[in-house]
Order: C-alpha cells, then structure tokens, then sequence
C-alpha cells in the first residue's frame, strides 16, 4: 500500500465545498480557531497532522481546512448516533484532515504482504469469553503513551511496546525505554511505509535494542526513515521466540501473561474522531495498523485495551477500547494477528519412547507413568540453557563422582557448567552443552533408572523428549508440511500455517494452522500405497493418527502401518499419501524436522489447588451429583470418568464454568446437573467433534450476507403434534447425524400416515448407510440412503452402539419399510429454515461443542459458541418469550436442557446462532395418492 503524504495539503483548484451562509462560516472558523488552540490542536500542529501558519495560508488553503472539519463535524454527529457505547468528538489531533485523507495515511502502516500470510478461516476462531479483567497499563511495565507523527512507523511502535514490557516484566518490573528510531532506521520493513510487527520483534532478538535516551526518535516530521546510526549499545532481549496468537480466545489467553503487538483497521472515521467509550463496528477487519494490546474487561460490553501511537491527545488518553467476544475476526479485525516475545518459562514433561516421564523427588530422578504431579513439570530457560523442575525449582544437573557422571537436581546456578543442556528436538534426546558426548538416558533394564551417558544415535534410551512441540517439516525442495482445509499438502515457506504440534506421548500431529475448532490431526487411514492422509478430529486413541520422525532416515514413519512413510507423490507435493518406506530413502520421504517451539502442555490433569475443607464440599457436591438422574444416566451412558481426581477436577471445571455462563447469559439458564458435568470443556468438544467426516460432493456455499433472518410472529412446535419422537440418546457414539435424519424421517412418515408415529432405527443408518459410523456423519447423506433402502423399525433393529466408539457390523436381518419420499431438500438462512419449519422438523447443523450446550439447563441461547458445525439435532419449532427462538430436539437425553430439547435465538440473520441457519435437511414428502 502506498503512502499519501498529508502535511502541508494544498487542494490544486480548490473552492469552498461548504455549503453555508456567511454566518454559518465564521461561525465554523471560530469553532476550527478554538479546535487550533486546544490539546488536540496544537498538538496537531507539532505532530504535522494540519497546514501550519493557517493565518498566512491563502484562501484556496483556508477552505481546504474549514471543509475538512466541516466533515469531520459532520461525521462525528452521525457516528455517535450510530455507536452510542463510544463517544466521537472533533477534539482529535485529526479534525483538519478528511476522512479519505485520514485512510490514504493509516493505509501507509503496512506494506505488500509477500504472499506468505495466513487467510485465516473465521469460523476456527475462538471468542473471548473470560469475565476477569487485565490491564497492564496500571503494571508499571508499559511505557507512557508515544506519538509516531507522520512516519508510518505504528509497526515498530507496537513492537517496542511489546519488548519494553516483556523486558520489564523479566526484570523485576524494572522498567527502561527502547528505540523505536533503532529499529526503524536499522531494522527490517518498510521504514515510514510500514512495516511487520513479528518481523521487527525477530530482528530485535538477534541483534538486540538500544535505550530511546541513546537513539531517540527523530522521524516524527519526516516520512523518510532516516539512515540507521551504530552510536549507541543495544541492549540483549530477553527472548530468543515468538509467540503468535490468532482468535480472541488466543489473545485473551496471552494477554494475561504480557502485552502484545496487535494487528489492526484503523483506518475508519470511527478511529479518526475516537474519544472515549467501546467501539463495537464501523471498522472493516483488514490490518492496516499495529497497535499494543494491554488487556481486557467488561463495561457495557466485554472489551479489549490497545495503546495507541498517535498521542496522549488521540482517544482515552491514548488508549481505545474495543468490543470483546464477537468471535471471528473481532471488532476492527483485532483477532487476525498478535505477535509477542515469549518471556515465560514453558511447562512441560520430559517423556520417553515409552510414555514414561521424568520426575524429581527429594532431588533425584525416577522415571514412571504420569501423575499430573509438579515434580514431573519442567521448563527450559533458552538464556541460560538450564532445565528448571517445579517441584523445588532447582535446575537438571550432571556431576562426576569417582570418575562416573551422575544426574540429579540442584540449586540453579547459571555459572555452573553441570547444568547446561540443549533439547535436541530433532533427534529427541537432551543433550548435555558442557559434555558434549553425554545425554539424559533412561535404562529400562535398570527398572528405568535415569542416568546421563555417552551419547549413541537412535538410542531408544536416550529418546526423551518435550511432551509437546510446535515443528515445522520440510523437504529437500524447500517445500512445507501443510493443510489446505482436510487436504495434506506440501506448500511453499510462509508463516505459522505449516506449524504442527506433536504430541510426544500420544504421538499425534496437531495441525496448527487449524487454531481453534475442530482440532484436527494428520491421518492416514487406508495402509496401502497410495492410501490417503488427511486431517481429523484428534484423538488420542485413534490409530491411524500415530506417528514418529525417524531423524537417521529423515523420513515420517507411521507408527500403526508399520512399513509406511508420509510421502509427497510429487515433487510440488499437491497431494501426499502414504508410501511404503523407501531405503535408501528418496526425495519424497525425505524431509528435515525443525523444532519451532515448547508448549505448555502437560501430560495428565493438574491436581485441584484448594484447601482440604474445600476439596471436601466440592466431593459433597460431586456425590450428590452422582445420585441425580443426570449422574446416573451419565454412568449408564458412557460420560463417565474412571479416575476420580480426574472427576473431581472437571467437576470443579463444570461449576466455575456454570457460574461464568450464568453471569454472561442472562437469557438461558446453566447447571452442573446435566450429564457432562465431570466431562471438562476440553474432553466434551473433543467428544462433540466426531460429527463431521471429510465429504467429497459438492456442498452449497452461501454468502453470510444473502441468507434473511426469520421474522415469523406466529409459533410453530410440531412436538404437540404427535409426529415427533420421545427424546432418545445417542451415548457415546458419534451419531447425532443418524438420530436428526432419523427424527426427520419418522416425521415425514407420520405426517403422510394419519399421524400414526412409528418409531424407526438409527442403528441402521449408523451400521448399514453412508458416513463414518460412530465417527460422524451427514443427515442428507444418511436422508438419500434411506429414500433408497428403506429403514427398519427400532423394533425390529434397536440401537446398540450407546457404550462404544466402534460402529457395529450392519445386519440385514430386519425388513425396511419404504419411505413417502424420493427427493431431500437442503436449506441454508434462517428465513428458509422458518419456512420449512411451517411444514415439518427438519434435521439442522449446529455447533454444539462449547461449554454454553455441555451446561445448558434451560433457557434461550444467545451466543457463547461459534458458527461451525460440529453436531446435528432436528428442528421442531419456533416462537417467542424474550427474543424470538429456535426449538431443537437433541439426542444427549431427557435430563439434558430443557427434557432433551434446546432453544436458540431467532432473528440473528447470517448464519444464525451456534450456526444453525448455515445448512438443513428434510425429506420432501410425497403427497399421498387416492381415488375419488
């Protein structure tokens, strides 16, 4: 994008665009003089925001200005009328510029992306939802508010500001300001045209800042980035990684730790005349600005807090405020991108080959099976290169004693050469930096005792590694390791998109380019060459998501389909399959394994931090719990835990969550006594998220836009009608979509048969039609198939799939009875799914995974999920109580919601909410024929 240089603005034929008496005129003068000799204005002035010398200007010069405040005027009246949480004022630094000439400015912040960036897929993003506040400004760690002027230079403002608070926050909370001019004139980016954030916070790292006081800002009047100066000392950070957080949820989680460098829109009249208050819209979602995120609240609204670059005299003494918790995006595209300095000490296990975890007691090691307990908790200061356990917090130290090394804790010491270690993630082993040739071994033939030894390649003793890491893999043409939706591709370098998180216990990779929901991992599900690999729901269980990087090969072999590698069928890599191992291995299974980064993540359930009388009333809550119908049908149903300190830990998740949500939602009603409350959130939408496999037909896209909100004023609920069946439930099977279509069509043939309701088997279309079995499926899909094979009774073939995962063999044994119907229609929008609605239930796609459905008691839903699907229920209704709704039965139960069904909010337009208005399904009915 580039720069249109606002200073000094002189219209080329200009006449007064004001249409205005005399009167009218002087009056707007005087009204612009005063603006010239407040704050705002002068500090316009200083800053190169206005035409200076307004006395001397010229006539042509005059009107240039007085029309531009007349539309900032104008703008500011109709902006707070149609944004009334946020108040907009001509009292900015900005009022003598138009609206156009603002944007042409703003739009300098970033330069041409080089094609490598993330489109980032909306529907994968988390809300925020937290009900806590964070404000970093009042910490001591963020710097007073800075004024860029009219260099474009909001990218390394927004990265110095990071840097200053991380370095800050590990120092003490001593605080020091940095050089934006340093890296400005020295660093990479576009200079006064823009620049990167994340690029600006990378060269930071390796070279290093000096102090503002040392090389001070000198480019606010200029937009040509001044040449880079080597006078001054610059100052080591603290950091040698960058985080990235994408979706609200990501940023509010990283917002509690530090602040962070936030793309935004900035570009907008609403940014132009901002004073106070929360924008909420009038922004598009578009980066075109970095800004300093510095935390999160509640007010009116949920909020986010950014610190500006444009002065103290710009918006909440610099600062904005901007809506939290709409998903997607976010308010003014704050969801994109944040980039920050990772400072923390990452928590992690050290896990073998085996599973087993490393752990201290009482300063020495032993390796077992994982507890969840502290002393199996490490992290990896990547400054001192010392491993920290944070059971006594001493660091991982090897001693020679009578001419043997030994391995134990002991109190940190940076200077000490005994605890310097490197995590060699590519070959999975820690290897000792002082002693070269030694390395953490654990001997299974020594009841796996832990012992450092010579270092030998492909040792299975000596393969320990991080419980979670982010990697990149490559091949030998430079080529990624990628998705492209459930697609496994290999694509040229770019950012975070060909990010995986392996799991080194469970041995799944995690794509990261799938932020958010579903969590979704490299698959291969046909061990054949040639056979297909793909993305799906992770599941720690499932085999054919098992894999392990062999670094003596280089090649990813798959740890279930013995003999088969990841292979890139050809050299552009459009499509990878699965291979056998070549050896010696080729170009196509070739590939180099970088460790990007450590996460914390660990490898069972923390243990509840409370005292002992509080861990007794939550077990008193718990057992009472387990003697509600809701408690026993989740025992007789599948959703129940083994482990008890598991339980009792998601038990106290649930209650948190339930007093959240209630706070939150207003309109709907939330409660432990459902059937997942000792489920945590996290398991519950991993259970949820077996709806959906890949399908290869075409489906229909809609734009957001065309779809129309329902607007019925009458009520329709077809469960009075005798054609729906009593609520059933699916248990621990991924079935829902067989139970809507199911539901649909025992509707369908009830409506054509005098209302005479036959009740119709699910355990057929789970066992003997189309979809992935107990891994989900399609309603429309399953809907054909029965307009083509009939459907047997529940009688006759009942459901037997409750108790487990594995979709049981299809029986033939019953005799289907043909369906009034030969044609299935699908329907997206509200609006046509009221429509149908009027005519019979219909099967309706939802997202169900998120903790507002696990708790739902009773109520109308408003928000709290996103708008991807994940689950289907079937559609029975619709009415009104304090919003319009939507009534949906569900197949989790009677002592689920409201006796097993769900209301939605209604009249929301889009894709409705939790999505149901993205896509529905029901059997069009086939009026019966008769003689006269």
């Amino acid at each position: 994008m580039k720069q249109c240089i606002l200073v000094n603005i002189i219209l080329a034929a200009a006449t007064s665009a004001l249409n205005s008496t005399d009167s009218d005129r002087e009056s707007l003068l005087q009204e612009l003089n005063a603006w010239r000799k407040s704050k705002a204005g002068v500090h316009a002035a200083a800053k190169g925001y206005r035409i200076p010398h307004f006395e001397s200007a010229d006539a042509n010069q005059l009107d240039a200005e007085l029309d531009a405040f007349a539309e900032t005027k104008r703008t500011v009246a109709e902006l707070n009328k149609k944004y009334p949480l946020a108040t907009f004022s001509t009292n900015n630094p900005f009022s003598a510029m138009t609206n156009e000439q603002f944007a042409n400015w703003i739009k300098a912040s970033q330069p041409p992306s080089d094609g490598t960036t993330k489109n980032i897929t909306e529907f994968a993003l988390l809300e925020s939802t937290s009900t806590d506040t964070v404000d970093w400004s009042t910490s001591g760690c963020v710097a007073p508010v800075k004024n860029q002027g009219i260099c474009g230079s909001c990218y390394a403002y927004a990265a110095v500001g990071a840097v200053e608070s991380a370095y800050c926050l590990v120092n003490n909370r001593k605080f020091t300001l940095f050089s934006e001019q340093n890296l400005l004139s020295c660093g990479p980016g576009g200079g006064c045209s823009g620049g990167f954030p994340d690029v600006g916070l990378n060269w930071i790292s390796a070279h290093g800042l000096c102090t503002s006081e040392s090389y001070p800002n000198t480019n606010e009047w200029s937009t040509e980035a001044h040449t880079c100066e080597k006078s001054c000392t610059p100052v080591k950070m603290p950091f040698t990684n960058l985080g990235s957080a994408v979706g609200e949820y990501e940023l509010e989680q990283t917002l509690k730790t530090q602040p962070v460098a936030v793309q935004i829109s900035a570009s907008s009249p609403v940014f132009k005349n901002y004073q106070s208050g929360i924008i909420t819209s009038g922004c598009d979602t578009g980066f075109d600005h970095a800004v300093l995120g510095v935390g999160y609240g509640t007010a009116e609204v949920p909020y986010f807090k950014m610190k500006n670059s444009w002065g103290q005299w710009w918006g909440e003494q610099g600062y904005v405020r901007l809506q939290r918790g709409v998903g997607g995006l976010g308010t003014c595209g704050l969801a994109r991108r944040a980039d920050y300095p990772i400072i923390s000490k990452t928590q992690f296990n050290l896990v073998n080959i085996n599973k087993i975890v490393i752990s201290e007691y009482y300063s020495n090691l032993y390796a077992d099976t994982a507890r969840g307990s502290v002393n199996e908790q490490w992290s990896y200061d990547t400054n001192t290169h010392q491993l920290i356990v944070n059971s006594n917090h001493e660091c991982l130290d090897a001693y020679l004693d009578n001419g043997t090394y030994h391995v134990h804790t002991y109190k940190c010491d940076a200077s000490n050469a005994n605890q310097l270690w490197t995590i060699d993630s590519t070959n999975h082993r820690i290897k000792h930096r002082s002693y070269s040739n030694l390395c953490l071994d654990v001997d299974p033939n020594q009841n796996n005792k832990v012992q450092v030894w010579q270092c030998y390649e492909n040792s299975p003793n000596q393969w320990i590694a991080v419980s979670e890491e982010r990697v990149k893999l490559w091949s030998f043409n430079d080529r990624f390791l990628s998705s492209n939706g459930e697609i496994i591709q290999f694509s040229s370098a770019g950012s975070f998109l060909f990010e995986w998180v392996v799991n080194n216990i469970d041995h799944t990779w995690r794509a990261r380019s799938n932020t958010g929901n579903p969590d979704l991992c490299l698959d291969a599900y046909e061990p054949w060459n040639g056979g297909s690999v793909h993305l799906w729901s992770c599941d720690s269980n499932n085999a054919n998501q098992k894999w392990l990087y062999d670094p003596s090969t280089q090649q990813l072999r798959h740890m279930t389909h013995k003999g088969f590698c990841l292979d890139m069928r050809s050299e552009d890599g459009s499509k990878a399959h699965l291979w056998t191992c070549n050896s010696p291995v080729n170009n196509l299974q070739k590939f180099r394994y970088q460790f990007v980064l450590v996460n914390i993540i660990l490898a069972a359930v923390h243990a509840l931090n409370t005292t002992d009388s509080d861990r007794e009333s939550l077990l008193r809550e718990l057992e009472a719990w387990r003697k509600t119908k809701a408690g026993e049908y989740a025992a007789s149903n599948g959703y129940r835990i083994a482990q008890f300190e598991t339980e009792l830990n998601a038990f106290a998740e649930t209650k948190s969550t339930v007093a959240e949500l209630n706070k939150k939602y207003p309109l709907a009603t939330f409660s432990t006594n459902n059937p997942f409350a000792v489920m945590t959130n996290e398991q519950f939408a991993a259970w949820v998220k077996g709806a959906r496999p890949p399908r290869n037909d075409t489906t229909k896209a809609t734009s957001e836009s065309t779809m129309l909100a329902s607007t019925a004023t009458n009520t329709v609920d077809w469960t009075t009608s005798g054609c729906v069946a009593p609520v059933k439930n699916q248990g621990v099977c991924g079935s829902c979509f067989a139970y809507a279509a199911v539901g649909a069509a025992e509707s369908a043939y009830c409506l054509v048969n005098n209302r005479k309701l036959t009740i119709f088997s699910e355990q057929q279309v789970l066992s003997c039609g189309p979809g992935g079995g107990c891994h989900g499926g399609w309603s429309d899909m399953s809907l054909n198939w029965m307009s083509a094979h009939g459907l047997c009774s529940s009688e006759s073939y009942p459901y037997s799939n409750d108790w487990t995962m594995e979709t049981l063999s299809c029986k033939t044994s019953c005799n289907p009875v043909k369906m009034p119907f030969t044609e299935v229609a699908s329907i997206v929008g509200e609006y046509e799914l009221e429509q149908a609605l009027n005519i019979q239930p219909v099967a309706v796609d939802i997202s169900s995974s998120s903790p507002v459905f696990k708790n739902y008691q009773s109520g109308i839903i408003t928000a709290g999920c996103d708008t991807w699907f994940d689950h289907v229920v079937l559609g029975v209704g619709y009415g009104n109580a304090e919003v319009p709704y939507f009534k949906m039965k569900n197949s989790w139960g009677q002592w689920w919601g409201e006796q097993g069904y769900v209301r939605l909010q209604r009249g929301v337009g889009g894709v409705g909410t939790c999505g149901l208005a993205r896509h529905s399904a029901y059997p069009v009915v086939i009026k019966p024929q008769f003689n006269l």
